[in-house]
């Protein structure tokens, strides 16, 4: 979309003003009925030299850049606000001088919204609270996640070292040679709104982040009877405990550790209950009835955990085991081209010279361990010896001929399928 500007008095060419607007009124629009200004303006006060754009119409502006531009460069903004000036005057009502976005300008609004924990989170809080009350936002299901940010900078001087966000720590994305940042996000479901921010040095830990993020989160919605969905680093037992004591709810997929993996094979091979299907809306199968795209039950567990106030804590939890029938088919396909493609490797080992048996076995136990097929598969290896007499002295052999027995070992693999574990790695797939 192009934007045309121009007066009721005629304007020559020379001095006509186009200017783009594409989606940047939608965008201003609805950063202004967000309240963003209002907020910022009401938490923050600007510094006595401070002229022009407030604090919170600046914070406007930068907002609407960093989504117009995708980029997050502050030296850019300035230009970028002369392009737009027009437009952003028209759809805002205010006054933009032309050096309004500069660097300088914008480092200063950072460092003074960036500056205090607390009020970034009443600021998240008192802005999340307005979207809920003023669009009617559903509150039943919130979410919160972490990733981490690699980022290519230079590696802190001594000097700097314990300040400052960008760490060396674990990489999600394989790059242990690059600082990083980490960020949470919690939003509301379905709309995926936006209500809980925290930005974390690369070297922390996210796990404590969780419950940190519910009670923020609470607060912001305004009570805890809210459905929390996180992923497996949420369910530990002190974090669920502390959900349920102050009247939340969960859920979150159980991690594989501990005695987990054992208490869900007891309980998949040997159900307490029938297993009930599971299905989808709008799944039907070929003659058109509902099909069914999993199955699975339900056990109550009473668990007991210290709290961190020092208190112990009771509650029952309902435990969900499912399994999916597409991924289950899926995970018997690739364990029986694994151990085809394992019984065919083995088959054409061949044990090297002066190999020993126990060499061999070794050699092809590694094998078997590279592939994680040491369950399915068992080797035992055959070692045949022949012994033959080499005479010592040229011509046809007589019974007092001197000679010398010589042994020849050959080694040879036999491969058995352990049929009892096969079948149930198959029960226990999806």
């Amino acid at each position: 979309m192009i934007f045309l500007y121009s007066t009721k008095q005629e304007v020559p060419t020379s001095q006509r003003h186009i200017e783009r607007a594409d989606n940047l009124p939608v965008v201003l629009h609805w950063l202004l009925r967000m309240q963003i200004q209002v907020i910022i303006d009401r938490m923050w006060y600007s510094h006595p030299n401070w002229q022009g754009l407030s604090y919170g119409q600046l914070a406007v502006l930068f907002v609407a850049y960093l989504i117009y531009q995708r980029s997050h460069r502050l030296s850019s903004m300035e230009q970028w606000v002369k392009e737009h000036h027009t437009v952003l005057e028209q759809v805002t009502g205010w006054s933009i001088g032309p050096k309004e976005a500069t660097d300088d300008r914008l480092g200063i609004l950072l460092d003074a919204l960036g500056s205090d924990e607390e009020q970034s989170v009443e600021f998240q809080q008192q802005l999340g609270r307005h979207l809920i009350q003023a669009y009617e936002l559903p509150t039943q299901v919130g979410r919160y996640d972490t990733t981490s940010f690699n980022v290519y900078h230079a590696p802190p001087t001594a000097e700097q070292a314990g300040y400052g966000l960008l760490r060396f720590g674990y990489s999600k994305d394989k790059r242990p040679d690059l600082l990083q940042f980490k960020q949470g996000l919690g939003t509301l479901d379905p709309a995926g709104v936006p209500i809980v921010t925290h930005t974390l040095s690369g070297e922390r830990a996210d796990d404590g982040q969780y419950l940190v993020a519910w009670q923020q989160m609470c607060q912001t919605i305004g009570h805890p009877d809210w459905l929390y969905v996180a992923d497996s680093k949420a369910a530990a037992r002190q974090i669920r405990g502390s959900i349920d004591h102050t009247g939340g709810r969960y859920l979150f997929p159980l991690p594989m550790t501990g005695d987990t993996p054992t208490w869900l094979r007891v309980q998949v091979l040997s159900p307490p209950v029938e297993p009930e299907k599971i299905y989808l809306p709008g799944v039907l199968d070929k003659d058109n009835q509902p099909r069914a795209v999993g199955q699975g039950f339900v056990i109550e567990r009473t668990i007991t955990e210290p709290l961190t106030d020092g208190t112990s804590h009771e509650w029952t939890e309902q435990w969900f085991v499912s399994q999916s029938l597409a991924h289950a088919e899926r995970a018997k396909i690739s364990l029986k081209r694994r151990l085809s493609q394992s019984v065919d490797k083995l088959g054409s080992l061949r044990p090297k010279a002066e190999e020993t048996a126990a060499e061999f076995e070794q050699r092809a136990n590694q094998l078997l361990k590279q592939r994680k097929m040491e369950d399915y598969l068992a080797i035992t290896v055959q070692e045949t010896v022949t012994t033959t007499k080499r005479y010592l002295k040229p011509g046809r052999p007589t019974p007092n001929t001197p000679y010398q027995l010589i042994e020849q070992h050959q080694l040879s693999l036999e491969v058995e399928i352990a049929e009892a574990a096969l079948d149930e790695a198959y029960r226990l797939a999806g």
